[in-house]
This record gives C-alpha cells, structure tokens and sequence, in this order.
C-alpha cells in the first residue's frame, strides 16, 4: 500500500526529525510498503499544499501526527482529505490522541486512530485494510461509525525496544533540522531516542499518557550500531539523545560511553538530563566520550514550587550540578518554567535570579501549560486557572493558557518575554560565556575549536539581547517624551 505520514503545518521554528513517523514508517518499509514522510511544518507547507501533495502521491492511506498545539493544523488536513479525497483512509495517533482518543474521535472525525505506541498498531491496521479484514479488535485502534465511538484497549508496550528498526531517515530531509547548536557547528548532526519513558512524574508531562510511567532502554550495543550506520550512510557526526531522562541508569551510561569511544570516531554529543542522576564520575565518563553539552530542566527557582511540580530536585543540588558541568566544560542549556500553580512577581524573581547565578550558555523560557492528561493539568482546573481551550494557545512561548492566583497570562508572557533579554544582555554573560569560553578546555586542540565557536554563537545571542534591550529602552524612552507633551 502506498502511505503519508505527515507532521502538520504550523510551528515557526523546527528543531528535531520527526522520529515517532520515522519508526512507523520503517516498520511498515519492512514489509514492502511505499512510504513517504511529509514534514510541513519543517518545509513550510500550508494546508493547500499538503493537498497538493497528496494529489501527487495518491496514497491509499494518510497518518498524521497530533501534538496539541497543532491540532487545529491536524484536524483541517484530516477534514479536507476526508472531504476532498474520501477514498483515502485517514488516521491520527500521538500523544494528544492518546490522551484524549473519543474526543479526538469526535471533532476531528479521521477513520482511525492510533493510541498509544504506533509501530505495531499501525503495522496491524495497515494489514487488515489491505486484506480488507476486520479492523474493530485491533489493540490500540480506535474508530467511529454511525456516530458510535469505539476505542480498544491499549497494547502492551514493546518490552525490547532493540526490535524496533531504526528511523526511516532517508524519507527526511534531516539536514534541514537544527539539532543542537552546542554540539553541531559545521559537523552533520541528527537526532537518537535511546529510551522510552521516565521514571519521573512531573506532573506538568504529558508524556506519562502515552508511555504510562514505564521506562525502557535499548541496549548500548544497539544504540551503537544506529550511531555508526549515521556515521557510516550519512555522515553523521554529532548526536543529540532526545531522551526525556537520558541519565535514569548510571551504568548504562558508563557502558554507552565505552562504546561511543570504541568506535574510534570521533563524535560529539548532547542529551537532556536530571540533577538528580549526576554525579563527577558519571560526568566525567561521558565527558572523556563526547558529551559537549547538557540540557537540565531548572524549572523555578522556588522549593515549594519545584516540591509541588513533584520535580525529584532542590535547588542546592542543580546549583551544585551546573557548577560542576562548568568545572568540566560542558556547555549548558537550562529550561525554566513561569506560571505554575503558586506563582507570584517574588518567585518568578527567584527564579530570575537563580537563572543568572547558573549562568548557563542557553536558556529557554517557557510558560507553563496545562496539557490535557497531566496531573497538573487537574489541579489548574480545580483551581479554575485554565483560560482557554483552544489548543492553538498551548505553545508555552507566544501564548498563555492560564493564570496564576496573582499573575494573568498577560503577565506572564511579559515576564517570558523581558527574561531572555535581560539574561543575555548581563556582563556576567559576556565575560564567562564568551570570554573565558576561548581559555576553558583541558581537552587538546579540537575542545579549543569547539570553545571557540560557542563563544562565537553566544557572542551573537549577546550582542542580539544587547540590541533589542537598548532598542526596548529607547522605545520606552520615546514613549515617555510623548506623554509629557
């Protein structure tokens, strides 16, 4: 059979290859199937052109992947198919469908849906639509007929995630992506989930809907063999584990790190990880293995806050952590969150503040956003905070949802907005991000290159943060002069 997977039109800036269709639709290559991989929102596509390209294509089934600030986008592809092709069968599936599957089912009205993890269930839908079998029993699929809502129990989740074939990279234009600025400069890079799941519960995650609290790794040895055949087809470099908690096992890690250095070639890499899973050995283990560059989520700068995000970290051990990732040259990249439940103007400047003492090379500023299937979630709820339900609101950038007991969305989008600015703009930035990023290093002649070019590229988010404050402040100014007259 002939099948798209598309990721919707709509986000303004795209980072990672879409590696949940890029499963799907190895495993459905494995069984001689045609399949393309449509990223509109990375080609900048608009609805009229992902039509476009389904009239091109002609397939005899259309999946589509479903975040929930996109499912606007989603729903008018699912609609305009049905309505415009209706001999193709639509289906939806990710995390938002597998949060909310009948009302999925419902408003967007697509002929099937995918809940939970794709690669088996949609391998067995797409097989009994080409045998033209029964499709009701299917685990995991869901589906609406004469206005009934029917949705199957859930598959188990895949116990040995090395049986899963690696990405379809090739149906990606995946050097369009940008992976990771702190670890690929002029080097090819991509992305590689190594995990599925936490064994977290931050009640601000939509991800425990979809992997529901269990946590699965593949084998060093297998996440190996995907690093090479990169290296080997592709060029490939630079790695970016986009793990949600890459650093759950510390000696998986110690073996992993082995590995990489066995190979003999010479990557760099990054991965996101938990104050609560570090410590120097570890550290330095993947240090000496290429590891360039750590992503942390700080959150707030408030205990209380972080103790009822249930976050499983203090402030004294994520100060104690980026020190010591300073200490060993890691590049740092910090994700804060304003808005949770409790905020106030004094925390959030707590969180400001612990921000610029960290002093990492990149910060992210997010609002918080009451996904559908979190805990958090809940308690917004029963507090009345959430503002609105259109899900084109749940950016956690541009956009509020909600409110705080003392904050409104308005106020804490202008604390999102103000923060970056102010942060980058310090000299604290620019003397140890910048300037003493050419004399840190320890590691030869290529850690010195490497320096350089992060402090090169925060020189530039510098010199941006610098400009657009002096331009604020003389708008300000400006302003000023033309109310007194």
């Amino acid at each position: 059979m002939k099948i798209l997977l598309v990721f919707p039109p709509g986000t303004e800036s795209v980072i990672t290859p879409p590696l949940g269709l890029g499963y799907i639709a190895s495993v459905l290559e494995q069984e001689g199937h045609d399949v393309k991989i449509l990223d509109a929102s990375l080609e900048r596509k608009g609805t009229d052109e992902v039509l476009a390209d389904i009239a091109t294509y002609r397939p005899d089934i259309v999946g589509i992947m479903v975040l929930t600030v996109l499912y606007p986008r989603a729903k008018e592809v699912v609609q305009r198919v049905k309505r415009e092709f209706p001999q193709i069968v639509t289906v939806a599936g990710g995390t938002h469908v597998s949060v909310l599957p009948e009302e999925t089912l419902r408003d967007m009205e697509p002929d099937y849906i995918v809940v939970g993890e794709g690669e088996v269930t949609f391998l067995e839908l797409v097989r009994a639509l080409e045998s033209q079998g029964n499709t009701g029993d299917i685990a995991g699929v869901g589906s609406i007929k004469n206005g009934v809502v029917k949705v199957n129990s859930r598959r188990d989740l895949i116990a040995d995630l090395d049986e899963i074939p690696f990405p379809a990279r090739h149906l990606m234009n995946f050097k369009e992506y940008f992976v990771n600025r702190w670890t690929w400069i002029i080097r090819p890079g991509t992305t590689i989930l190594t995990s599925r799941g936490c064994s977290f519960s931050c009640d601000f995650c939509a991800n425990v809907s979809l992997w529901r609290r269990k946590y699965r790794q593949r084998s060093p040895q297998n996440v190996i063999s995907e690093m090479v055949y990169l290296y080997d087809n592709f060029g490939i470099k630079s790695i970016s584990f986009c793990d949600a908690l890459f650093t759950a096992n510390k000696a998986w890690i110690r073996e992993l790190c082995r590995e990489i250095v066995n190979t003999g070639i010479d990557f760099t890499w990054s991965c996101e990880a938990h104050v609560a899973t570090l410590d120097r050995e570890t550290m330095e283990i993947m240090r000496s293995s290429g590891c360039r560059a750590l992503e942390i989520g700080v959150e707030s700068g408030n205990e209380l806050i972080l103790a009822s995000m249930n976050k499983g970290s203090t402030i004294p051990q994520v100060i104690k952590i980026f020190s010591l990732a300073k200490e060993l040259n890691f590049a740092l990249v910090a994700f804060v969150i304003f808005g949770y439940i409790g905020e106030t103007e004094d925390t959030a400047k707590q969180t400001i503040d612990l921000a610029n003492r960290l002093n990492p090379d990149s910060i992210s500023y997010m609002v918080a956003t009451p996904f559908p299937g979190t805990d958090f979630r809940k308690k917004a709820a029963e507090r009345k905070l959430i503002t609105s339900d259109n899900w084109q609101d749940y950016d956690s950038f541009s956009t509020a949802a909600m409110r705080t007991e003392t904050l409104s969305g308005a106020d804490l989008l202008r604390l999102r907005n103000n923060a970056p600015i102010a942060f980058y703009s310090r000299k604290k930035y620019l003397w140890e991000n910048v300037i003493l990023k050419v004399t840190r290093g320890g590691y030869g002649i290529k850690d010195t290159w490497r320096n350089l070019q992060r402090a090169i590229l925060n020189l530039i988010v510098f010199t941006s943060a610098l400009l657009q404050l002096v331009m604020r402040r003389l708008h300000q100014t400006s302003g000023d002069r033309i109310g007194s007259e």
